[in-house]
C-alpha cells in the first residue's frame, strides 16, 4: 500500500511543532544559571538609536496622584515632600534634595559601604541608567526566533552584570518600604528632568535626563514582551505592580506625542493592573493609581473600543 507523501509530511512539522512547544516551555523555567551558560557573560552592546527629545514642563493635573506622605522622624526622605505642589522652580530644588538625602542615606548603610563606590551611590546609579538607556532591550520581534527571547530574559544580566544585579536585589530588599515613594520621585524627574538638570548643574543633578524614546523602550519590555513579563512575575508584587503602572504612564505619554512606535495596545495591561492592584492591600497609594488607571481605561475604550471578548 503507498503512503501519502503529503500526510507523511505533515505529521513530520506537527512533531517539530511540539518539539519547539516543549523546548520554549522548558526556557522559561529556566533559571539564572542556566541562561548564564546558554548565553555565555557577555553585555549588549547595542546603541540607543532613539533621539533624545526635550520634554516640555507638564501641568501638574497631567502627572500621576503620588501616595500620600507619611512623615517619619530622622533625615527626610523622598516620600515626606510633594513637589507638585509647589512652582517649578521649588518643584526641581524640592526633587534634588530630596533624592540627594535618598542617596545620601544608602550611601550610611553597610550593605552599600561593602560595594566600595569610590563617588557613592548617586554616581553609580547614574552609570547604571546610563548603561540600561544605551542598552536597550528587544520589543518588536522578540518572538521571531528562541535566541531573543532567551536575550531579553537575561537582558538586565548581561547588560548590569552580576555585582549590580545584586546591588539592586539587596536594595530593594532593604529598602523596600521605600520603593514606591522612591519611583514616584524618579517619575517626577522624568518629567521635570531636563529642567531640574538646568539648574542643579552636572555635578549636583541626582540623576541623569530620562528621556521618553528610551523610557518607552523599557515600558515596551515590560508590557508587552515574553522577557519582560517573566522577569516581573519573579519579582516582589509591589515592585511588579508599581513597574507596571509607570509603564502605563509612560506609553500613554508616547501616545499623547504620538511616538508610540511599537503600536503597543493599553488596554489589555490597563485592565490586568486594575485586576491586580484590586485584590491587594500592598500600596500606600493604592487609591490614586486605581482611579488614575480607570481614567485610562475609560480613555482607550472609548477611542480603540472595548476588547474582545
Amino acid at each position: 500500500m503507498t503512503r501519502n507523501p503529503q500526510k507523511k509530511s505533515a505529521n513530520r512539522a506537527g512533531v517539530i511543532l511540539l518539539l519547539a512547544i516543549a523546548l520554549l516551555a522548558a526556557v522559561l523555567v529556566m533559571n539564572r544559571a542556566t541562561i548564564k551558560r546558554w548565553l555565555g557573560p557577555g553585555r549588549s552592546t547595542a546603541p540607543q538609536t532613539a533621539t533624545k527629545q526635550q520634554e516640555p514642563l507638564p501641568d501638574s493635573a497631567s502627572l500621576p496622584s503620588p501616595p500620600t506622605p507619611q512623615t517619619t522622624p530622622g533625615p527626610p526622605g523622598p516620600d515626606q515632600v510633594n513637589p507638585l505642589a509647589a512652582p517649578a522652580t521649588d518643584a526641581c530644588r524640592q526633587i534634588t534634595e530630596q533624592l540627594l538625602a535618598y542617596y545620601d542615606q544608602l550611601d550610611q548603610q553597610n550593605y552599600v559601604a561593602d560595594y566600595q563606590f569610590s563617588r557613592g551611590s548617586r554616581r553609580h546609579f547614574n552609570e547604571i541608567i546610563h548603561k540600561l538607556l544605551a542598552n536597550p532591550p528587544i520589543v518588536a520581534g522578540e518572538t521571531d526566533d528562541l535566541f531573543s527571547i532567551l536575550k531579553n530574559m537575561a537582558h538586565f544580566y548581561r547588560v548590569l552584570g552580576s555585582r549590580d544585579i545584586q546591588l539592586i536585589k539587596d536594595i530593594l530588599a532593604e529598602e523596600g518600604d521605600r520603593i514606591e515613594p522612591t519611583l514616584a520621585l524618579y517619575y517626577r524627574w522624568y518629567q521635570l528632568g531636563p529642567q531640574c538638570r538646568r539648574q542643579a548643574g552636572k555635578n549636583l543633578a541626582p540623576a541623569p535626563d530620562l528621556p521618553l524614546a528610551g523610557l518607552y523602550g523599557y515600558a515596551g519590555y515590560f508590557l508587552n514582551t515574553v522577557g519582560g513579563q517573566s522577569y516581573l512575575f519573579r519579582r516582589d508584587p509591589r515592585v511588579r505592580m508599581l513597574v507596571r503602572y509607570y509603564a502605563i504612564l509612560i506609553v500613554d505619554q508616547a501616545n499623547t506625542e504620538k511616538n508610540n512606535r511599537y503600536g503597543i495596545d493599553l488596554r489589555y495591561p490597563i485592565k490586568s493592573l486594575i485586576e491586580e492592584m484590586a485584590s491587594t492591600r500592598l500600596l500606600t497609594g493604592q487609591e490614586a493609581y486605581l482611579q488614575r488607571l480607570e481614567k485610562l481605561q475609560a480613555k482607550y475604550l472609548a477611542s480603540a473600543g472595548p476588547l474582545p471578548r
